[in-house]
């Protein structure tokens, strides 16, 4: 298993492009849904932006692991994958 800095970011599971993309979808569909007027509308439009707030953490999980595997190597401390 890779450390999620060695992994290229054509190869990321998840690179900053793509998550980009996604939320940007999630966002114009909340909106869609939300442009309805209808009940349901507005709460499709409340969980797509559930979604979309669940995928910032997932970011910034991804980017706080990032962080923490940079520090070790700076700090010459073996950083194998858990």
């Amino acid at each position: 298993m890779n450390n999620l800095t060695d992994i290229p970011n054509e190869e990321f599971p998840l690179n900053y492009a793509e998550y980009c993309e996604i939320r940007n979808k999630i966002v114009s569909a909340a909106w869609g849904f939300s442009n309805l007027g209808t009940a349901v509308g507005k709460q499709i439009d409340r969980e797509l932006m559930e979604v979309h707030e669940k995928l910032g953490h997932v970011w910034e999980t991804i980017r706080n692991e990032e962080r923490r595997e940079i520090e070790r190597k700076a700090d010459g401390v073996s950083i194998c994958a858990r």
